[in-house]
């Protein structure tokens, strides 16, 4: 079958915008997988630290301490953060510990509250998010799209004191 000589280049334009689209959903996917996994690790270490220190009888500078030691083992256990954890350690991670009184009703309880606060950026940082603030339905200018929001991820977490 012959084609056309105007339809002699169309495939090869066809296939450049399409592959070009294809690569800018593949380093969509990716990101989007990377921040996915480094929010659900931070989730857990915080969840973690708050689970021990809840545990963990003493005063509240042993609770802090024994929350810091999980935490940081906790991150650690993941590939990406390890060496950053050994080379920078609190320069990579902020762990805010308190503790608080709950009520609920009748019953009143001590809870552990952990808010851990990693860096990513110094992982890894995106390729996309500057991209993405110059595309046109984007307005960078009203705070709809902060990329600053997605180098550092915060979790929290609290348990109740066992006595």
């Amino acid at each position: 079958m012959r084609r056309d000589r105007s339809q002699k280049g169309v495939a090869v334009v066809e296939f450049a915008v399409l592959s070009g689209l294809l690569v800018l959903f593949l380093f969509g996917i990716f990101e989007f997988g990377f921040l996915w996994f480094s929010s659900y690790t931070i989730a857990n270490a915080a969840r973690e630290g708050a689970r021990v220190a809840a545990k963990t009888s003493g005063d509240i500078a042993t609770r802090q301490s024994v929350a810091e030691k999980v935490i940081e083992g906790a991150l650690k256990d993941n590939s990406l953060f390890i060496d950053k954890v050994e080379d920078e350690g609190s320069n990579f991670y902020v762990i805010q510990y308190s503790e608080s009184k709950h009520n609920t009703g009748s019953v009143s309880y001590d809870m552990s509250d952990i808010t851990l606060t990693v860096q990513t950026w110094k992982v890894w940082e995106p390729i996309l998010w500057p991209l993405m603030k110059n595309l046109p339905f984007i307005d960078t200018d009203s705070g709809s799209f902060n990329s600053d929001r997605l180098r550092s991820i915060t979790e929290k977490a609290s348990y109740a004191i066992e006595n």
